[in-house]
C-alpha cells in the first residue's frame, strides 16, 4: 500500500467553474420553481374564489326565480285550477237544491270548482224519477251539461230502489 501524501499548502491548479455555473444554474431553477408554485397556488385560490361567486350567483339566481314561480303560475292548468278554487260551489248546490224532488235521495255529492263539475250519486224510488231529475236539471238555464253515467236496481233492498250515477256541469250565472 501506499502512503497517501496531503499537501493542505498546495495552490489549486485550476477553478471549477462547472460546478460553479452548475450550482447557480440549480439555484436559479429552484428559485424559479418555487416561484411557479406560489403562482400556481394563488391562480388555485383565485380560481376556488370565482367558483363560490359563480355557486352563490346561481343559488341566488334559483331563489328568485323559484319566488317567481311561486307569483306566477307555471302553466296554464295550474291558473285554471286557482281560478276554479276561487268560484264558489253554491252556484252548483243552488241546481241541486232547485230541482230536487221527495222521490230522490242524493248519496253522495262531489263537488269540483274548477271544472264547474257535479258528481252524483243518488237513489230513486223508481227509473222515472232519476230520468226526470235528468230532464228538469237539463231544462234548468245554467246547466251546460247532465250526464247518467250509471243506473242500476238495488236488488237487495225489499223496495227495490234505483241507485244512479251522474255528472252536471253548470255554467257560472250571467250578472
Amino acid at each position: 500500500m501506499q502512503p497517501i501524501q496531503l499537501d493542505f499548502h498546495r495552490k489549486a491548479t485550476h477553478t471549477p467553474w462547472i460546478g460553479l455555473v452548475m450550482t447557480t444554474i440549480g439555484v436559479v431553477v429552484m428559485l424559479w420553481a418555487l416561484t411557479q408554485q406560489d403562482i400556481a397556488k394563488q391562480r388555485r385560490d383565485q380560481i376556488a374564489e370565482r367558483e363560490d361567486q359563480v355557486n352563490w350567483q346561481k343559488k341566488h339566481l334559483e331563489q328568485q326565480q323559484q319566488a317567481a314561480r311561486k307569483e306566477i303560475p307555471a302553466n296554464a292548468k295550474i291558473a285554471t285550477i286557482r281560478r276554479g278554487q276561487m268560484i264558489s260551489p253554491v252556484t252548483g248546490l243552488a241546481l241541486l237544491e232547485k230541482t230536487w224532488g221527495p222521490n230522490v235521495a242524493y248519496t253522495k255529492i262531489e263537488v269540483n270548482t274548477a271544472d264547474r263539475d257535479l258528481k252524483l250519486e243518488l237513489e230513486s224510488r223508481s227509473l222515472n224519477d232519476a230520468l226526470a231529475l235528468v230532464d228538469t236539471l237539463q231544462k234548468t238555464p245554467n246547466v251546460q251539461r247532465v250526464t247518467m253515467a250509471h243506473e242500476g236496481v238495488k236488488i237487495t233492498d225489499p223496495f227495490k230502489p234505483t241507485q244512479a250515477v251522474m255528472e252536471v256541469v253548470w255554467r257560472e250565472p250571467q250578472p
